[in-house]
């Protein structure tokens, strides 16, 4: 027998339900012209199902819900915001699927879709988000420590012309890492293996075009680590710059890395 979407003055999804009974609801409401997140995102991966299970178990561990809808943060929002504590990329779709198992129900605002999630919830949320960006000085000057020859070029030997002045620049530019970080946590999504079709500096490019400003090759490559990323050098490191390769390569996603370049 075919279930029922319940719909009261908000619309409501059937609280605690499993994986594929949100599925069947979310698309049942698309059928009715009801759209929780892009209609065009694709809504059966196993990436979403993986990612909606560890985010819904967080959720019943950490938010508590209210009568009414909080208008303080969106689901791309949310989105936004667990991706800055999960530090790998967290999008819409993986919310509303985790927000719907986890029993919350959702309103939409001039086509933006908004749970019952405490407000108090929102700020603690906003707050632990913020305070994972604050430990920018210790990360970056860590991940500096573990890779010796990495300056604003990337990998570079330690004895090229310039080297120490480019490493030190790099060390003082940790707002800008920070900002790569950022795109970097909001953009790409992890793999297990390196992958060896797209290196940083390519990347890089694609994050400056979506950013609207210039950054180095060193500050992908630094702002990767400090997310998370394993990276492999490509090399060859030579004293001399005209013979050797900076860049690296990540265990970042071909598909993540396509819907940047689509977009």
């Amino acid at each position: 027998m075919k279930r029922k979407i319940k719909i009261h003055n908000q619309q409501f999804m059937n609280p605690q339900q499993d994986f594929d009974d949100v599925l069947y609801d979310i698309e049942e409401m698309k059928e009715q012209g009801v759209y929780l997140f892009d209609e065009n995102e694709v809504l059966v991966t196993d990436e979403n199902k993986s990612n909606a299970l560890t985010i819904q178990k967080w959720m019943v561990e950490t938010l508590t819900a209210q009568d009414k809808i909080t208008s303080t943060a969106d689901i791309d929002q949310l989105a936004k915001l667990i991706s800055h504590i999960f530090t790998y990329k967290v999008t819409p779709v993986q919310v509303a699927i985790a927000s719907a198992m986890t029993g919350f129900f959702f309103a939409q605002k001039e086509g933006k879709t908004y749970f019952n999630i405490s407000d108090n919830s929102i700020a603690i949320l906003k707050q632990e988000s913020a305070s994972g960006l604050k430990l920018k000085e210790t990360e970056l000057e860590d991940v500096l420590e573990a890779n010796p020859n990495l300056e604003l070029y990337g990998f570079v030997h330690e004895d090229s012309e310039g080297f120490n002045e480019r490493r030190d620049e790099l060390f003082h530019d940790e707002e800008i890492v920070e900002e790569v970080k950022l795109w970097i946590q909001t953009n790409m999504v992890s793999m297990q293996t390196i992958n060896y079709c797209h290196d940083s500096y390519e990347l890089k490019d694609m994050a400056d075009t979506d950013m609207g400003r210039y950054t180095s090759n060193g500050h992908f490559i630094a702002a990767a680590l400090m997310a998370g990323y394993k990276c492999k050098i490509i090399g060859p490191l030579l004293p001399i710059l005209s013979g050797s390769n900076p860049n690296a390569n990540f265990n970042m996603t071909t598909a993540s890395i396509k819907k940047v370049n689509v977009q």
